[in-house]
């Protein structure tokens, strides 16, 4: 109990189980300063890289072990895509559900936000407004803090 819907989602979503076609190689590194989600897109992927994802168990696991060393909340790849009305991944692959459908469009991306204290505290996935300047995760090939 105490876990928030989006974080049980994650947990059932990765449960079904994943395409074939995903690796499980994703290496993760905090990105540098604090952007909007668009600028921290971008400066993932001027490395060559993307913001970080969760695509398989590994993934949520990484993702785990990160906001325990990480003290702070953080930009990932997962947005409200408007055209398809669903949460999609930056590098395009869909994701069923965040926290709800955005309202206005101001809240159409999603962070990885540190919820509770103490024993209590966990990681949850919460629907906020793009343009607010925040810490970012990437993945991909940089070599640099890998996790």
């Amino acid at each position: 109990h105490g876990r928030s819907p989006a974080v049980l989602t994650i947990v059932y979503f990765l449960s079904l189980g994943t395409p074939s076609n995903i690796s499980s190689e994703l290496k993760y590194y905090m990105g540098q300063g604090s952007l909007t989600w668009e600028g921290a897109q971008t400066a993932c992927r001027d490395n060559g890289d993307d913001l970080a994802s969760i695509l398989t168990q590994e993934d949520y696991t990484a993702f785990q072990s990160i906001t325990e060393t990480q003290q702070v909340d953080m930009w990932i790849g997962l947005y409200w895509k408007t055209s398809t009305r669903m949460w999609q991944w930056s590098n395009g692959d869909p994701f069923p559900y965040c926290v709800s459908e955005p309202q206005l469009g101001a809240s159409n991306c999603c962070s990885l936000t540190r919820q509770g204290h103490g024993q209590t505290e966990h990681a949850s996935l919460d629907k906020i407004d793009c343009s607010l300047k925040r810490p970012f995760l990437c993945t991909g090939s940089k070599t640099d803090i890998f996790y």
